[in-house]
């Protein structure tokens, strides 16, 4: 199984944080890069 370095804008911290992303699943949260989040989230 693969792992991919993704990030994720958290509410309670205002802020992208980065995450390990399995590859299966999950929400529209989740970018490839920081700056991608920040475009989406900040």
């Amino acid at each position: 199984m693969a792992f991919f370095r993704r990030f994720a804008y958290d509410a309670n911290s205002g802020q992208c944080v980065e995450f390990i992303y399995s590859g299966c699943g999950g929400n529209r949260n989740k970018f490839a890069s920081l700056e991608e989040c920040g475009l989406h989230c900040g």
